[in-house]
């Protein structure tokens, strides 16, 4: 396993695990709540990553659009400096 990565179920278990044993040990501390709220915040972290590592086509078409149109600006400003560069002034 890499230790470069979370994975959510195995962080779900440990916080149940955790949320139990505190309850069993300090049943009136009120730390077994801190634990089910962490519970269901890495849950709807869970949700929210899983959503978020999906491609994002628009985003990607959109800088595929935004670096086409600055390679063709950077080509036609090429192209006219090489024709204008020929051109000598006549006074």
């Amino acid at each position: 396993m890499a230790y470069r990565t979370i994975d959510a179920d195995l962080v779900l278990q440990t916080l149940e695990r955790l949320r139990l044993r505190i309850g069993e040990r300090f049943p009136n501390a009120g730390l077994g709540n801190v634990c089910a709220e962490l519970a269901l915040l890495a849950t709807d972290t869970r949700s929210s990553v899983t959503e978020l590592a999906k491609p994002m086509i628009r985003i990607r078409l959109g800088v595929g659009l935004v670096l086409a149109a600055g390679a063709s600006f950077a080509a036609y400003g090429i192209h006219t400096i090489g024709f204008r560069s020929g051109e000598t002034e006549v006074l």
